[in-house]
Parts: C-alpha cells; structure tokens; sequence
C-alpha cells in the first residue's frame, strides 16, 4: 500500500493493482461476451417473440454486471485528497494520513541539514502495515523577490530519505518516522537565486 502527503493533499498512484481483481474481472467478461454469443446464436433460430423477449433480457444483465465490474476496478484505485484508501469489504477502510512534525529554515550553504520528522496515522478500520516513509522533493519555488538566476531540486540534498516504520498501525494508531534530513547543495556557481525558496516535500508510506 503506497501514499503520498503532498502539503495538504495525500494520494496514491491509479493503478488496479490495488484492487486486487483485475484478473477475475476480464474472466468475468470474457465469460459474459461468450456466453452472449450462445445466447444470441440461440436467438436467431427462434422465430416466436415470446422466445426471444428471455434471451435479450438476459444479454442486458449480464453486460451491465460485466460492465459494472470493470467500472468498480477502475474507479476504486483513486484516493480521495486527504487520505489514502485501500478497497476493502463494506463497513471496513484503510486509510493513513501523514504529516511533517519538523521546522525545516535557514537552508544554506555551509549549513547543517535539517532533521525531518513527522506522523503517520492509521484514520481507518483496519491494520495497515507501514513498512517506511520516503520523502522526495516536488518542487522548489523562487521568492516573488529573489535575484535572477535558476534554483531547482538540484540546489537541495535529501539525506536517507528513506525513514523505517516497521510497524502495524492499529485503527487510529499513529507512528513517528524520522532519520531523514534536508540540506543545501553548495555549489561553485552563484546561488543567490535560492535565497528565501520555498521546498516542497512529498512523504510516500509503503
């Protein structure tokens, strides 16, 4: 199970995988296009009406279900913003929520990095395992009155970003993670352009 805490949003990649049917689901299909066809070849040799009223009716509700399957996978691998939803059985959720706990300023060169440490939260039903929090940089933005100049994730080091958990978070149980830290890249060309940049952070529990 993976999620990202992007500042106020949290989400995970679309994918099936998640869902854990894919294959049972294009089996479910294969098997309702063939058993239409039978169904279809059957229809065409009876000529009575009434005959043929059962097998058109029976044709639609097997590709409504089929249809309906596929349409679940698909729209169930989402995360709602905030959280990160596994699919599960009715009455039941795993969700977890992460945030940084750590003040991370004064980024410079020549500068000790700066500790990283956070909370994860298990906000649903369910256990859910956390084996660790990797955190990676999405983005660094200019101050509105920063000098000329580029400064990009290239300026800024990640140090062991990837923080061990190694726990089983019970339904609302929370986990610190530390152990990672940020620093400033000195470089040997002019980097007065970083001066008061702003460093997104994403945080990925796997």
């Amino acid at each position: 199970m993976d999620c990202t805490y992007d500042g106020e949003l949290v989400d995970r990649p679309s994918s099936l995988a998640f869902t854990g049917l894919p294959m049972t689901q294009l089996l479910l299909a294969g098997a309702a296009l063939l058993l239409l066809g039978i169904i279809l070849a059957i229809a065409a040799r009876r000529r009575r009406r009434t005959r043929r009223r059962p097998g058109a009716m029976l044709s639609l509700v097997i590709i409504t279900c089929a249809a309906g399957a596929l349409l679940w996978a698909d729209t169930s691998a989402h995360a709602a913003g905030g959280d990160c939803d596994t699919p599960t059985p009715a009455g039941e959720t795993h969700a977890l929520e992460l945030s940084q706990t750590s003040v991370l300023s004064g980024l410079a060169p020549g500068v000790a990095p700066a500790p990283i440490t956070g909370n994860v939260e298990n906000t649903g039903t369910e256990p859910v395992v956390v084996t660790a929090v990797t955190v990676s940089i999405t983005s660094v933005v200019k101050a509105a009155d920063a000098v000329a100049g580029t400064c990009d994730d290239s300026d800024y080091l990640l140090v062991a970003p990837r923080m061990p958990v190694g726990k089983t978070l019970k339904a609302g149980e929370t986990a610190e993670f530390s152990g990672a830290a940020l620093g400033f890249t000195d470089k040997s060309t002019n980097q007065d352009a970083c001066k008061g940049a702003r460093v997104d952070l994403r945080y990925t529990a796997s």
